[in-house]
């Protein structure tokens, strides 16, 4: 679940443990980048653990004689992002949309039945960090920006990105394609709850009617949540 986030706030911030805290970005952006510590090591490492269970699991179906696998796949937070300066924060986009939306999916996309995605909104990207714009955004009670045609957007390009490829096994004969495995709002009053959850709704209605496999939707959550920092 998340992978890319796991080890981004763990390892590159340190706001998850294991810790220490990062706040110099030259120090971030190495443990993004650099192969040999942190973020990136751990995501290659989370790779090779995902392709030997996923072979365990395919190969325990089979001895029992199960005609059908247990699907195997991923849960893999996107966002739509948006510079928040268009000339001085383009690159710096272009960046973490690389290394946040495809780069592990690239790297596990032989050895997954379905493509899960967890999407909750936009998010303005500024330097290395996020940025705020309320005066031209909606934004739920944990800061993430309301924008369902952003989910309509980004399957829409993971779909012309792996439509065509002959290793992504989730697009292959027998593969499940997309499942939104999260997506929901906080918010606190129950407002944008109701149209929050039928305009993403309809965007995956409009993925579907163009073709595009979106097998499921999952609502997170029916619970409050805690998580690792709170």
């Amino acid at each position: 679940n998340e992978p890319v986030v796991y080890v981004g706030l763990s390892y590159c911030t340190g706001i998850w443990p294991p810790g220490p805290k990062v706040t110099d970005q030259l120090a971030q952006l190495n443990c993004m980048t650099n192969p040999k510590i942190g973020a990136l090591r751990a995501q290659m490492n989370m790779v090779a653990a995902h392709k030997q269970v996923y072979s365990m699991i395919h190969a325990h179906e089979s001895s029992i004689g199960r005609a059908r696998h247990a699907p195997v796949g991923i849960a893999h937070l996107v966002m739509f992002s948006e510079a928040s300066r268009p000339v001085l924060d383009s690159q710096s986009k272009l960046f973490l949309d690389s290394y946040s939306k495809y780069f592990f999916v690239d790297l596990v996309k032989s050895h997954i039945d379905f493509c899960g995605l967890n999407y909750y909104g936009k998010e303005v990207v500024e330097g290395m960090a996020a940025g705020f714009k309320a005066d031209q955004i909606e934004y739920s009670g944990s800061g993430r920006g309301i924008f369902p045609s952003g989910l309509f957007a980004l399957i829409a390009d993971f779909h012309a990105r792996y439509k065509d490829d002959p290793q992504a096994r989730f697009m292959q004969p027998g593969g499940i394609g997309y499942v939104i495995t999260e997506n929901g709002v906080a918010d606190a009053t129950d407002i944008l709850r109701p149209s929050y959850i039928i305009e993403h709704l309809l965007a995956l209605s409009a993925l579907r009617t163009r073709g595009i496999p979106v097998a499921g939707y999952v609502h997170w959550t029916l619970t409050d949540n805690w998580e690792w920092a709170d």
